[in-house]
């Protein structure tokens, strides 16, 4: 089987290499780390082959890439309240909660949006789709609340002179940086920690801590954690603008698909267990779902612009 990593570093290089064709440096650069192991090159065919599946297929303009960034947030937050008035009491003012926490968050992104931050420490922060996030540094820990969604971090050292732990803080605990590179994902009342370069010490709101180390995650609530796993070929690779899918359920792409458009996606249950393999982008899921009909036995069929279930497909009669 090729490696996770290789496959994620793979990815990586075929998206610079597309976005700069006529760099010498960067062709250079991908030839070098390409002789360096035999892995990547297997790597390198894996993600070449399934790129290649995208090569004919046109990019349609979407419903959603039509409209402006102000209009997807006031339908967004349009949508958001007529949900808060159709229920209870208590369930009212806990989504309230959560709106204003992603509304005044000091750095958010819309459906769809990746974002790049260099934190004051000189740490980058990437914000994927729908994610919401407070910055609070002190004299005593660097802090980054999470309310939502998902960051890749990559810490630098503490400039301060006092040793500052960086700490990320989502609703169901904290995960402390030991000198890494990781991701955090918050969602449905669990948090998962994915571990690229070092540890992590995971720490959830009222159960034991634990060590995640390079090359595997960890899920947890507030009350306890699951077993390590070693990490997904997925992990991350949306950095780079796909989803890296190897035997992968249907169910579960369509679900990871799902985060970077408006409105809904949906697979049909009678064909979730299907197994994907391939390279889907997440800029343009249109352009995703096209290659993913093309190449295997599903359609998609579009309820309404803002509605797509993904179903079996139409034996020819």
């Amino acid at each position: 089987m090729v490696d996770n990593d290789a496959i994620r570093q793979a990815s990586a290089w075929f998206a610079r290499l597309q976005a700069d064709a006529n760099n010498g440096t960067a062709h250079a650069a991908w030839r070098d780390w390409l002789d360096a192991e035999p892995a990547h090159r297997e790597a390198w065919l894996l993600v070449e082959q399934v790129q290649g599946r995208f090569a004919a297929i046109p990019s349609p303009r979407s419903a959603a890439q039509a409209l402006s960034a102000r209009e997807l947030s006031r339908r967004r937050a349009l949508g958001q309240i007529a949900i808060v008035a159709g229920l209870g009491t208590a369930g009212a003012l806990g989504l309230r909660e959560v709106f204003r926490q992603h509304w005044l968050a000091g750095y958010r992104t819309a459906t769809g949006e990746r974002r790049q931050v260099t934190l004051p420490d000189g740490s980058q922060l990437i914000l994927n789709t729908a994610t919401a996030l407070d910055v609070a540094f002190s004299g005593r820990q660097r802090l980054l609340r999470l309310h939502a969604g998902e960051i890749l971090l990559t810490t630098a050292a503490d400039p301060a002179p006092s040793h500052r732990p960086l700490v990320v803080q989502t609703p169901q605990g904290e995960a402390t940086a030991l000198g890494t590179r990781f991701t955090v994902f918050a969602e449905d009342g669990e948090s998962t920690v994915a571990v690229l370069e070092k540890a992590v010490r995971v720490q959830p709101a009222n159960a034991p801590a634990v060590t995640v180390d390079t090359g595997h995650q960890l899920r947890f609530t507030r009350d306890g954690s699951g077993p390590l796993q070693a990490n997904d070929a997925f992990v991350a690779s949306w950095e780079s603008g796909s989803i890296i899918a190897i035997d992968m359920p249907l169910g579960e792409l369509v679900r990871q698909l799902d985060r970077y458009r408006p409105g809904r996606l949906v697979c049909a249950g009678n064909i979730a267990g299907l197994r994907i393999s391939g390279a889907f982008p997440i800029d343009d899921t249109d352009r995703a779902l096209a290659a993913l009909t093309r190449s295997f036995p599903v359609r998609a069929v579009r309820r309404t612009r803002y509605w797509v279930s993904v179903e079996a497909a139409q034996a020819a009669g």
